[in-house]
């Protein structure tokens, strides 16, 4: 959803063009901004105003834009004080507020890229500080980038090259529906690895390890434990991977002989992915447990 700049908006909202004013139109290859994946693969009709996928809908997708829907049919009118005013009011009180204002703070924020760039150049004007709805799961990763760093790959690369993943405290796909259709089970491939080449591992308790299920039928092998243990866990991988002994039977209720052949078949994959979602590794010291994995 795109914003527009102040002196492109109507001066009154009463001035704004009904939907009735929106002709129906389609459109392809149209990108989704309601998770990390941004599939750009959508087909959508717009008509009067109201979007509607005829193409390449997943639940988030469908959630995202019902939502845009029912806001568009609500109507957006500035209040000031609970009382309607038009938008030029409602930012020069707006302004007025931040004025007088020690230490503001800017919430929320669940905007796109050029929207959160207004919010931190604001923030930068009035000396105020940003906190965004998702910081506390953020945070996990930025904590680990700012004490250990780390080494990425991307969704291309995963797509083009891994023929290990291993999830990491998450099934990945309740968080990003369409990840194994897009990123896994293709064959369209640069270096002709083929779906039925892969391999899913699944570290410690994902919400439904089924997700990642191939279109053959081949369920991701589970190693289950609680994701609280994963930090544990995963010391014991790096350990094995380096050839150091793991002394007893089980690490956090998995087989250490399971855990070994885990380590082998990390070394022996050309290209081994490590993921999580750290919304879904929603515990005190989660950044111990990435930290572990990187």
């Amino acid at each position: 959803m795109v914003l527009r700049p102040p002196e492109d908006r109507p001066a009154n909202p009463a001035s704004a063009p009904s939907m009735s004013h929106h002709p129906s139109s389609t459109r392809h290859d149209v990108p989704c901004g309601f998770c990390g994946l941004l599939c750009d693969d959508l087909s959508v009709t717009t008509d009067h105003g109201r979007v509607r996928i005829d193409a390449g809908a997943c639940p988030r997708a469908t959630t995202g834009f019902d939502a845009a829907n029912r806001a568009l049919e609500a109507g957006a009118t500035p209040r000031i004080k609970g009382q309607a005013a038009s938008l030029e009011q409602a930012i020069a009180a707006a302004a007025d507020i931040l004025r007088g204002a020690r230490a503001p703070l800017f919430g929320g924020n669940g905007t796109e890229l050029p929207g959160m760039r207004g919010v931190m150049d604001l923030a930068d004007a009035t000396g105020g500080t940003v906190d965004h709805m998702n910081s506390y799961s953020l945070f996990r990763n930025f904590h680990v980038l700012q004490n250990s760093g780390w080494v990425v790959t991307s969704l291309s690369e995963v797509r083009n090259r891994a023929d290990l993943l291993v999830c990491f405290g998450t099934d990945i796909a309740s968080r990003l529906p369409r990840f194994y259709e897009r990123c896994l089970w293709v064959d369209d491939t640069l270096f002709g690895l083929r779906a039925e080449d892969r391999e899913v591992v699944m570290l410690g308790a994902p919400k439904d390890a089924s997700l990642a299920t191939s279109p053959a039928g081949r369920k991701a092998e589970l190693l289950a434990c609680a994701n609280e243990d994963l930090a544990e866990v995963a010391q014991a991988l790096r350990a094995l991977v380096a050839g150091r002994p793991v002394t007893g039977d089980a690490v956090a209720g998995i087989a250490t002989a399971d855990l070994a052949r885990l380590a082998e078949r990390l070394k022996a994959a050309k290209y081994g992915v490590v993921a999580w979602v750290t919304s879904d590794l929603d515990f005190d010291h989660a950044e111990l447990a990435v930290q572990s994995a990187c």
